[in-house]
């Protein structure tokens, strides 16, 4: 019977245990029956009292490993269920609502879309009111330089604002026919009165 093992004295890898069994064999390739047999299970023995004591270490690292994994798994499982439930609130909140929020939303919207459109009329007409107003001192600034010097004044407008209602000019002085063409001063009332609003 192979004698007991010593635990304490426990090759680390299996790979070490294996090599006990080399004397085995060459007991057994040089005729020596009853050595080799000895030796393969006292070798074998040694071989199987490794394994029980390296697996079971590998097992426990596996299971701690294993549990680190199931409690984080747990984990986000719990905070996806969290994110569930508040949804499932925001929406119980939404279907609960009276359709009379839903029409006012409706309405507030309506009503910013027209102050958009007419904050954009009021600019537009703005902007027109400029662009006539330039052509005008443009045009009173070449019948000046044509020798005519013209005054220009505006009508009153409409209630509220608006367009330029109309604009009139007057002749305050005309240089002698000497001086100037007679086409210059056709030229530069024509430009005003053609930028007459």
């Amino acid at each position: 019977m192979p004698s007991p093992v010593d635990y304490a004295a426990l090759p680390t890898t299996t790979q070490e245990a294996m090599r006990l069994i080399q004397p085995a064999m060459r007991d057994a390739k040089d005729g020596k029956a009853v050595e080799a047999i000895k030796g393969f299970l006292e070798a074998g023995q040694v071989l199987c009292a490794t394994l029980s004591k390296a697996e079971p270490n590998a097992l426990r690292k596996l299971e701690a490993k294993c549990a680190k994994t199931d409690s984080r798994v747990q984990e986000l499982e719990s905070k996806l269920q969290a994110k569930d439930n508040e949804l499932a609130e925001r929406n119980s909140t939404l279907t609960s609502l009276p359709v009379g929020v839903f029409e006012l939303n409706e309405e507030l919207a309506a009503k910013r879309e027209a102050l958009c459109t007419k904050d954009l009329e009021l600019e537009i007409k703005s902007a027109k009111l400029r662009v006539v107003d330039g052509e005008l001192r443009d045009a009173k600034a070449r019948a000046e330089r044509a020798g005519i010097i013209v005054i220009l004044t505006q009508a009153g407008r409409p209630p509220g604002g608006g367009e330029l209602q109309q604009v009139h000019y007057e002749v305050t002085k005309v240089s002698p026919w000497s001086t100037k063409r007679p086409w210059d001063e056709e030229n530069a009332l024509g430009a005003v009165k053609r930028t007459r609003a």
